[in-house]
């Protein structure tokens, strides 16, 4: 799922991959960690180094599912893409079942009807622009 809530089905080990290069792939990322949402059902693997990119856009879909889920409030934002998997009982990553799949994909399909994520991810771009503009300005 990337920041602007877009979900996508995607196979990590396509083309012979080792999980982990298909988790650096998938989110575009050198360094990968895990949050355990709902073990073993639903972990989101995110990207490590997100929260220090400077144009790091907060993923507010990707919240709102953990959110929901857990049902507490998030003390950290999640930024970037993440991609949505399971654990099996040896601990390694594997596929969300059908129905887990079902429900993020509609859930990225409502996101996306109501236009919000476009709304957030342009006031975020003009925000970014205006922090870069006073970084120069004291330099």
């Amino acid at each position: 799922m990337d920041e602007a809530g877009v979900a996508t089905v995607v196979d990590l080990t396509e083309g012979g991959k080792k999980t982990l290069e298909g988790l650096y792939e998938a989110i575009g990322c050198r360094f990968v960690d895990v949050v355990r949402v709902a073990p073993p059902q639903l972990d989101m693997w995110i990207d490590d180094e997100g929260l220090y990119a400077f144009e790091a856009m907060p993923n507010v879909l990707a919240e709102h599912i953990v959110s929901t889920v857990t049902r507490q409030r998030l003390v950290q934002r999640i930024v970037g893409a993440v991609v949505f998997a399971a654990t099996n009982d040896e601990g390694e990553t594997v596929s969300l079942d059908q129905r887990m799949v079902e429900d993020l994909l509609e859930s990225s399909r409502r996101w996306q009807a109501k236009g919000l994520h476009q709304v957030l991810a342009e006031r975020l771009v003009e925000r970014n622009a205006r922090l870069a503009e006073m970084r120069e300005e004291r330099v």
